[in-house]
């Protein structure tokens, strides 16, 4: 399948065919969903962007949008399954639950949460928000290099963490 529109042409590929990059982008922010065609959109000015749509399980709806290269252009979700609303969590785009870490005692620090080292390694803020990513993994064995400036060599499992800090 072919069109042409205003200088843009697109085509749809089958996921197999599309540059490894691209590939690997889309099955890292996925989650597991497949995608039995992709979408190949060249702009006018020559750039080309691959579009893949699907749903989870939950009938939540995914739009991803990559660089020929590989880079994430776009990550987009859509029918956001409202029960977390009423449940008082707080859901990332990926469907699982914030975590956090808050200064309770006032004095604007807050544990690192990945060293389980001692002594603690202390971030000067009172509130920290983290995701997993898309993987879903974390652990607590990044490597702090120094405490002062923060410097840390993160876990392959807290690669792809979405951190507030």
């Amino acid at each position: 399948m072919s069109s042409c529109t205003e200088g843009k042409k697109e085509v749809a590929l089958k996921f197999a065919d599309c540059p490894a990059a691209v590939q690997k982008t889309i099955m890292d922010h996925a989650s597991g969903i497949q995608f039995p065609e992709v979408e190949k959109e060249t702009k006018k000015d020559g750039r080309v962007v691959y579009e893949a749509k699907g749903k989870k399980a939950d009938g939540q709806k995914i739009e991803i949008k990559v660089a020929a290269d590989g880079h994430l252009l776009e990550f987009k979700t859509k029918d956001i399954d409202t029960s977390a609303a009423t449940s008082g969590y707080f859901l990332d785009p990926w469907g699982r639950h914030y975590h956090f870490r808050l200064d309770v005692n006032y004095a604007n620090v807050v544990n690192y949460p990945f060293a389980v080292q001692l002594p603690q390694t202390l971030i000067t803020t009172g509130f920290l928000i983290w995701s997993v990513g898309p993987d879903g993994q974390y652990d607590q064995i990044d490597v702090v290099v120094s405490p002062s400036p923060l410097v840390v060599t993160s876990s392959q499992k807290n690669k792809d963490n979405v951190k507030s800090w």
